[in-house]
């Protein structure tokens, strides 16, 4: 077991590097990396127990607090795909983690340096809500990936599922490990670590299909005929499309909120104060581009502008960035789908031919 665990780890540790390493991350991505980071941090402190404190196996069976921090990331990164995440919101969802940790701290030194673990049957109990909260959040998060439409990242939608689910049958495994044990068929519990690998791999391969695929994460662009089929019972006038058209470009323009490398469709509905189905209904059909093909444009010339203004040694990926793109992958595929070359060849026809 000590060897899955050690697999668990290093795969975690993999992960949250991955994750880390990406400059300028939207919230969803900080709160996969710190998801990450917990499940990393979490089966490190279990093996140092296994390893270090085998004599006194207390220490392992003492419950960490850990359990109590997934969840909430997971309902705020799958709530984070289409709203602002208020720090209110965090400081609600992440209180149980907080108070847990301070009393699994306490029980440690307790068990230290005290021979009295009265605390211990006691926190045992608080504990149990461990699994009420990995049972509760996933079931949350699955409701609101259920209704979210097509302007959603698929591929962030999708993931979001895949932990949902890991996270059903890891309750599901605690309620029969509990259940067979009232009826004295005992299941190591450790066999749970496996949802860990699980959840670690999940991770991986996300974070590989979406960097070699970068456009799995953009909403597809629809046809024409699609888009008029879809949107012939609007009761949006064709004056006010027009209207609509007219103020999206002179907000871009004034604005620039393509910018903000978090930047929503959501968000861009409320500052034009237009309903957020007829934002995407003039972005789709007056403009004929989806919402990420719109702004990732806009962020490609805003690039363009400021390499002809730059120095030799400038790096475009910090231009890139600087300009509201918070993937490399994705800014090399949308620079070269709107100039028809690399940023590296574009870059140096610019400086070759000044």
């Amino acid at each position: 077991m000590n060897y899955l665990i050690s697999i668990i780890v290093f795969q975690a540790i993999f992960s949250f590097i991955l994750l880390a390493s990406q400059r300028n991350k939207d919230t969803f991505e900080k709160l996969i990396s710190l998801y990450m980071f917990f499940i990393s941090l979490h089966l490190s402190t279990k093996l140092t127990f296994l390893v270090f404190l085998e004599n006194n196996p207390i220490y392992y069976n003492v419950p960490t607090s850990f359990s109590f921090a997934y969840g909430p990331i997971l309902y705020l990164a799958t709530t984070s795909l289409k709203e602002k995440i208020t720090l209110k919101s965090i400081l609600l969802h992440f209180s149980p983690f907080v108070i847990s940790t301070i009393s699994f701290i306490v029980i440690l030194i307790q068990i230290s340096f005290y021979d009295n673990h009265g605390f211990l049957d006691i926190y045992e109990v608080f504990v149990l809500s461990e699994i009420a909260s990995l049972a509760i959040y996933p079931v949350l998060s699955l409701k609101k990936l259920t209704s979210y439409n097509e302007t959603i990242d698929k591929e962030r939608v999708k993931f979001l599922k895949v932990l949902s689910y890991i996270f059903v049958a890891l309750v599901s495994l605690f309620f029969i490990i509990m259940v067979l044990s009232q009826f004295g068929f005992y299941i190591n519990a450790r066999l749970t670590y496996v949802f860990f690998l699980a959840t670690t791999v999940s991770v991986i391969l996300f974070k590989i299909k979406t960097y070699q695929n970068p456009e799995y994460v953009l909403a597809t662009a629809k046809t024409n005929e699609i888009e008029e089929q879809k949107y012939s019972t609007s009761n949006l006038s064709d004056t006010d499309l027009n209207n609509y058209k007219t103020k999206i470009e002179s907000y871009f323009k004034s604005n620039k909120p393509y910018l903000d490398p978090e930047l929503t469709l959501l968000q861009l509905s409320k500052r034009l104060d237009i309903p957020k189905h007829h934002v995407t209904q003039v972005l789709n059909t007056g403009f004929n581009k989806n919402f990420y093909q719109f702004i990732n444009e806009y962020r490609v010339n805003a690039v363009v502008q400021k390499l002809s203004n730059s120095k030799r040694n400038e790096n475009i990926i910090d231009i890139a960035f600087s300009c509201g793109f918070n993937s490399k992958s994705t800014f090399n595929t949308y620079f070269k789908k709107v100039t028809g070359q690399t940023p590296k060849s574009f870059k140096q026809t610019l400086f070759l031919a000044s």
